[in-house]
């Protein structure tokens, strides 16, 4: 339930009664006289019709004092079944998601802290090898305001605003990769780990998790789901493949770098054109009627070029993840034994080739380490 307060002329007050009694919605005069304060409540539908009308008469001629207020009472009682089930599905308003864009477009010292601190623990993570430690680096990255400032600026036909909101995304996720460069630098023996081997390597797995984060994130904005929004901060994993980057950098792996920049790329493409369609879905669109044409081309703009490029990233990774199966494929059977000793494993080179592990023919004295040898599987030499 929706309640809005007017605070309006006496003339615009008859005129508001009467659309809201055409619209179903109920109308209580709170105080009357030269200022009246008209409150509408809202129960089911759509709120952004009347506040729609409200907004268009008080632009278009309105004495100084003249405003309105929208707002969702914290507790109805009694409530009843009904009414609960009415609280499960609420629904925000256009005012409501276009007041979070509003605030999630901006620079602050917490911003860049945030996003230095998570590039630290996310390189943290992929030096050591932990899931633990990455999964809190995307936690506390502040990615997910900026998004929804995107993809709210786009729907709802506000260019510059998810201008500004591109360059802050922007900002933090080279925040992070700086920050995990130095990292890297500063940490002795820097290995190459399955994590950051994972957040930079090509697939076409990346874009269908970052398509399906970006139309979650849509629903879980315009349906209010607070809890679902960590979930979805994870399901994107931005901040790990930014830190991936400057760790690749500092390492100076240019096949890790190339992965890493195609992963972050289709992941930040991925969630913001699945959050704009996941809008549009849930038909979030502008109140302010010089701005429904705006965002209409903004939109449509918007949506073609992000599927092309989806489309070309998603062909590439797929071209690329069939050349790495031929490959496999490819390779020769491990055999079970090599000069009568019997094979205990393979172990993929980072050059392609394989190593085979067998026991060591040297004797093992009491109390002493095993000793296991890597025979290459092409020339049987030991290395």
């Amino acid at each position: 339930m929706k309640v809005i307060d007017a605070v309006v002329s006496n003339a615009r007050a008859e005129d508001l009664e009467k659309y809201a009694q055409q619209e179903g919605h109920r109308a209580v005069r709170l105080a009357d006289g030269d200022r009246v304060v008209l409150r509408v409540t809202v129960e089911s539908g759509d709120p952004d019709a009347f506040i729609s009308e409200v907004r268009d008469g008080l632009r278009r001629e309105s004495e100084e004092w003249e405003h309105y207020a929208t707002f969702e009472p914290l507790a109805i009682e009694p409530r009843c079944e009904e009414d609960d089930r009415q609280s499960q599905e609420s629904v925000a308003g256009t005012d409501e998601v276009e007041g979070l864009a509003a605030e999630s477009a901006t620079f602050s010292r917490s911003f860049v802290i945030l996003s230095v601190l998570s590039g630290v623990l996310a390189a943290a993570g992929l030096l050591r090898d932990s899931a633990a430690v990455l999964v809190g680096a995307m936690v506390l990255a502040p990615l997910f305001k900026p998004i929804a400032a995107v993809g709210v600026g786009v729907v709802l036909g506000q260019p510059s605003r998810a201008i500004r909101a591109v360059l802050l995304l922007t900002l933090s996720l080279a925040m992070s990769s700086g920050s995990a460069l130095v990292v890297t630098l500063l940490t002795p023996e820097v290995s190459v780990t399955a994590l950051l081997k994972l957040r930079t390597g090509i697939s076409p797995f990346d874009v269908v998790v970052a398509l399906a984060a970006g139309l979650a994130m849509a629903y879980v904005i315009v349906r209010r789901d607070a809890m679902a929004m960590i979930g979805i901060v994870v399901a994107a994993s931005l901040m790990p493949v930014a830190a991936a980057m400057g760790i690749a950098l500092s390492m100076w792996r240019p096949e890790l770098i190339g992965g890493a920049v195609f992963t972050l790329s289709s992941n930040v493409g991925g969630v913001l054109l699945g959050f704009i369609v996941g809008l549009r879905i849930e038909q979030l669109h502008s109140t302010d009627s010089r701005r429904k044409q705006i965002a209409e081309w903004v939109t449509r703009r918007s949506l073609i070029g992000g599927t092309v490029l989806m489309l070309l990233l998603t062909a590439f990774s797929v071209w690329t993840y069939a050349r790495a199966s031929e490959k496999s494929e490819d390779r020769e059977p491990i055999p079970e034994q090599i000069d009568g000793q019997p094979v205990l494993g393979a172990v993929l080179l980072e050059d392609g080739s394989r190593m085979l592990v067998v026991p060591s023919t040297e004797p093992i004295d009491e109390g002493a380490t095993l000793v296991i040898e890597a025979v290459d599987s092409g020339t049987g030499r030991s290395r």
